[in-house]
């Protein structure tokens, strides 16, 4: 069974994305996965992305952000997360 990310505060919470979505080529994830995936919270994410020490998100819309997958996992990769 994959492990799945719970909505906090935010969404509906009835279609949560699962962590293993970080793992796919192009997928685009949202705020939660990737917090669940680097072990920060959403407002150190905000905060590394505005010092420019995290990748930018892709805006879909005007409240609605993703990271593409691929730049999470480099991100991970170059703190010496993943070997």
């Amino acid at each position: 069974m994959q492990p799945f990310i719970t909505q906090a505060g935010r969404g509906n919470g009835r279609n949560p994305q699962p962590l293993h979505a970080v793992q796919l080529a192009d997928a685009l994830l949202r705020l939660q996965t990737v917090a669940s995936a680097t072990g920060l919270s959403g407002a150190t994410i905000y905060r590394k992305l505005k010092a420019g020490e995290f990748p930018s998100p892709v805006r879909m819309g005007a409240r609605c952000t993703r990271w593409k997958a691929a730049d999470v996992r480099a991100w991970i990769q170059a703190q010496g997360g993943e070997q």
